[in-house]
């Protein structure tokens, strides 16, 4: 089954995507993997590969093509991505969301955790919703998407405030289950 994941950063679809592509026995791919690895090649930092992005929309462009691709060669597989309900057209498209406090929360200790320091809740505010409302402009200039969290682009919308991981797990399970 084809099966792709999106939300906001700091709602879980990343580890969401993971734990339910391992149960599937089924590969799971991560755009924001592809967009490192690019970075890796081109040998510049994640920070400035987003920079280049802002300003050769061609790399947006080229890593969404890539999972197009991936979804047209691949029958069993999660993918991870804020526009891959658009680029895998043919998928089970989850959605995954999160009350802005929690998931800002997540994103402060995980990247406090990740740098060796303790960020403070407003500098994960800013810079989340700073950088959330660049990638929507950039979406609506590349490819006319003016909202790309809009529910309706899904199939299934899971809010994961307030659940375990393996609550959402089995939630998004039994979904995909009940649907074949």
């Amino acid at each position: 089954m084809k099966i792709t994941i999106g939300g906001l950063s700091g709602t879980g679809k990343t580890t969401l995507g993971r734990s339910i592509a391992d149960r599937l026995g089924a590969s799971f791919v991560s755009s924001g993997d592809i967009f490192r690895e690019e970075a890796d090649k081109r040998g510049v930092s994640l920070l400035d590969m987003h920079i280049l992005a802002k300003q050769d929309y061609g790399i947006d462009r080229a890593i969404e093509e890539n999972a197009g691709h991936y979804g047209k060669t691949h029958d069993s597989f999660v993918f991870d991505g804020r526009l891959a309900w658009y680029t895998i057209p043919d998928s089970f498209k989850i959605c995954v969301i999160s009350d802005d406090s929690v998931r800002l929360e997540r994103i402060r200790v995980r990247d406090s955790q990740k740098k060796g320091i303790q960020l403070s809740p407003e500098s994960v505010r800013v810079e989340t919703f700073g950088r959330e409302n660049e990638m929507r402009e950039q979406y609506n200039c590349i490819y006319g998407i003016h909202d790309y969290m809009d529910k309706s682009h899904y199939d299934f919308v899971i809010n994961t405030t307030g659940l375990t991981l393996e609550q959402a797990i089995e939630i998004v399970y039994s979904e995909i289950v009940r649907r074949g």
